[in-house]
């Protein structure tokens, strides 16, 4: 706290130095309350349960209708958008430009990683319970996880969910529950074919995309080299960033794609290394208390891990609220030691 607090009155913007600080506690708060319940996964059955069904319709709907729905979604946190909506999140396929479904989230990639995230622990219940309840929004969760067309979400989708019922069941994997998810995800690859080829190959034609992430690495290094102790401040990296990319356009104002880097910018080289110390911790946690409850640790394992691996290659898990308050949760779950969590 005391090098966070120096780092922002050395910042270029102060006041949002102390509102970043502000949140900072915010999370460190709810990452702790997380870990004083006894009994957290009853409202995360009850959370994600619903969470899934409301936001999986609604990214449905806006993805058949191309724009949001307005009206009393309004309320619930659904921004105002069209195809032609200015730095509007799309995918060009085949030539086609589609606007990508945004739920009530701030962008598409985290709503993605939303339904990635808790649909795998309602996949883990499903398993345990056999509710059928649970089968049917997890497959609803997974079609509007593929039509958010985030390449590394779905990618992970994937790769866990075979991971899952391999170490859930070991030698005794339910057959019919792994022929009838096989089946699901060859109608969804004949549904979405054209659509995720062009999606998952175009990253090796977006050389813009790529120049502008290494752009952005390159800043961060740079602010990291020139402020090694203190960072640039909590919430200045953008403020910064005019000073280390020239001819910086609007659409250029990002924070880099990297959890790691943009950490180790803003608080400087001490803040870095104790971010990667949490995880550390973290995971000895999970280790130490898998045998307390294996499903529940397996999956606050792979979330974890899951937030790692999206964390190289974005950034909403340190800059985004809704992103931020998954990550403090996670974390809390880690150091969750209850035994009767998942009862």
């Amino acid at each position: 706290m005391l090098f966070l607090v120096i780092g922002i009155f050395l910042s270029v913007n102060p006041l949002v130095g102390w509102w970043g600080l502000v949140k900072f506690c915010e999370f460190i708060f709810f990452g702790w309350f997380v870990v004083k319940q006894e009994d957290s996964s009853r409202y995360l059955r009850i959370c994600f349960f619903c969470g899934i069904l409301f936001e999986s319709v609604l990214a449905l709907l806006q993805f058949f209708r191309q724009s949001s729905l307005g009206g009393v979604f309004y309320c619930f946190g659904e921004r105002s958008f069209t195809g032609t909506t200015p730095g509007v999140a799309n995918a060009s396929i085949n030539g086609q430009l589609l606007v990508r479904p945004y739920g009530t989230f701030s962008h598409p990639n985290v709503l993605a990683g939303y339904l990635l995230i808790t649909t795998l622990f309602l996949f883990i219940r499903f398993l345990q319970s056999k509710h059928i309840l649970y089968l049917f929004t997890i497959i609803l969760g997974t079609i509007a996880l593929f039509v958010t067309l985030s390449r590394t979400a779905i990618l992970l989708w994937i790769i866990s969910l075979p991971l899952i019922m391999l170490w859930e069941h070991k030698k005794k994997i339910m057959s019919i529950l792994f022929s009838s998810l096989c089946f699901l995800f060859f109608i969804l690859l004949i549904i979405f074919s054209s659509v995720l080829y062009g999606r998952f190959f175009s990253i090796f034609s977006d050389s813009e995309d790529i120049s502008l992430r290494l752009q952005l690495g390159k800043a961060a290094f740079s602010m990291i080299a020139q402020h090694p102790l203190f960072g640039v401040g909590l919430n200045n990296f953008l403020p910064n960033l005019p000073y280390y990319v020239h001819q910086v356009s609007f659409a250029q104002l990002q924070p880099v794609h990297n959890i790691f880097l943009f950490i180790a910018a803003e608080t400087g080289i001490i803040g870095g290394i104790l971010f990667c110390l949490l995880f550390i911790f973290a995971f000895r946690s999970i280790v130490v208390n898998y045998i307390l409850d294996k499903s529940f640790y397996l999956w606050v394992g792979i979330s974890l891990s899951t937030i790692i691996l999206i964390g190289q290659i974005d950034h909403y898990f340190v800059t985004l609220q809704q992103g931020q308050l998954l990550f403090a949760l996670i974390i809390g779950a880690s150091f969750a030691n209850k035994k009767n969590m998942i009862q």
